[in-house]
């Protein structure tokens, strides 16, 4: 009877973790102020979990499926709320735009496919992947960038640059906007980057070092095209259009 007992409660718990397992969904920030990675601010998730974020500006928790609601902090003042939505087993992603003038940032979501009506039409994963590969180097001085991190609009896996800079990675065949991102350089995105079926695709990227402001180099934050953009402070999301980010005086919301 005893032995009955206790298998009982193995089985009990482990179903528990299962379903604790099953549950849970990731969540994926990243803070931007004027075009660079924000490190060290404190991410609040449901006012219970903390997290900072690091070199690269992110902070990453695992959440229970269902609604959350972040606030990111940072010098005793409120960078940015906003309210998002976890799925079992998936990313959400979020990307805020920090702004140092006194309004209001500006936040991106990419919810998992599946719950989200909108489905972007210039992926199609129907066909065999194309090959996206490249090298990041600094614009100053040529030298490689290792561990840079590639953000792509709607590819959720996380791509970093090898210790020669250089990057490769199957993609479905469509267009792109792609990031690159390094806390000692500034965040540059590149739009319409094509993927073709069973083709290589490649981008070599120079990036300007932190330290360094050129007029005519313009630094995007990264976007998620066809996400939803929430302009901090506003009661609900709202669809990008084309661009969505900060700094630049054509941003498109609609």
């Amino acid at each position: 009877m005893r032995n009955i007992f206790i298998i009982s409660i193995v089985l009990l718990s482990f179903f528990q973790f299962m379903h604790s397992e099953e549950s849970t969904g990731e969540v994926v920030l990243y803070v931007f102020s004027l075009g660079k990675p924000a490190k060290d601010l404190r991410a609040i998730f449901d006012e219970k979990t903390v997290e900072f974020t690091d070199e690269s500006g992110a902070a990453r928790a695992v959440l229970n499926a269902g609604s959350h609601k972040v606030k990111v902090t940072g010098d005793k003042k409120v960078v940015a709320v906003a309210e998002f939505l976890v799925v079992s087993g998936e990313s959400t992603r979020i990307i805020i735009s920090a702004k140092n003038d006194g309004t209001n940032s500006e936040i991106e979501i990419e919810h998992p496919e599946g719950s989200i009506e909108k489905v972007d039409e210039n992926i199609n994963k129907n066909l065999a992947p194309g090959v996206f590969s490249g090298v990041v180097t600094s614009l100053v001085d040529k030298s490689v960038v290792p561990q840079a991190s590639i953000f792509i609009k709607g590819i959720r896996s996380r791509i970093v640059t090898d210790e020669s800079g250089s990057f490769k990675t199957e993609l479905p065949p469509g267009s792109y906007a792609v990031s690159f991102i390094h806390a000692q350089f500034s965040t540059q995105t590149i739009e319409g980057v094509e993927i073709k079926e069973n083709l290589e695709t490649v981008k070599n990227i120079e990036l300007t070092p932190a330290s360094i402001e050129l007029d005519e180099y313009v630094v995007l934050v990264p976007h998620i095209q066809g996400g939803d953009c929430i302009i901090n402070g506003g009661k609900k999301g709202i669809k990008c259009s084309k661009r969505c980010y900060r700094g630049r005086a054509d941003v498109k919301i609609g």
